[in-house]
């Protein structure tokens, strides 16, 4: 009984060495696998909040999350992003209402973000005059623009 156990198992050890040895020789070396073309790459593939964006439409997401996947997508600009990001933690009735969402979120990066905008002159200079009072409602201390 005991031979024939070895038997079987030196039999099975052999197939599995044979049957790796052959996968190793006909498996392709990175030599040979090539990457995709340019015109195959994606950029929603490249950059995994983009397509989480374009693909978890389920309702769920918060304000914050749909206003950064607009910029993301490139519906809004930057600036767009900033100025709704400070009507949704300051004057939600002036928030487009495709950004507005009962999902909860937490404002205190926002906020933090928010002032370290109003902190420096690039970007808070660079944008538009009603963005800059806007933020400037919210963060009386804003720098001053020349």
């Amino acid at each position: 009984m005991i031979v024939g156990t070895i038997l079987i198992a030196a039999f099975i050890i052999g197939v599995w060495k044979i049957a790796a040895s052959w996968i190793i020789k006909t498996a392709p070396t990175s030599k040979q696998i090539s990457p995709p073309a340019p015109s195959q790459a994606s950029p929603i593939a490249d950059n995994p909040d983009i397509y989480r964006c374009q693909t978890e439409i389920n309702g769920n997401q918060s304000t914050p999350e749909l206003i950064s996947c607009a910029r993301l997508t490139g519906k809004i600009t930057e600036e767009e992003r900033i100025l709704y990001l400070t009507y949704a933690v300051g004057d939600i009735e002036k928030l487009p209402s495709e950004y507005k969402s009962n999902a909860p979120w937490e404002g205190t990066s926002i906020l933090i973000e928010l002032n370290d905008i109003v902190s420096s002159d690039k970007p808070f200079c660079d944008f538009t005059q009603n963005t800059q009072n806007e933020l400037r409602k919210r963060f009386p201390n804003a720098v001053k623009c020349s």
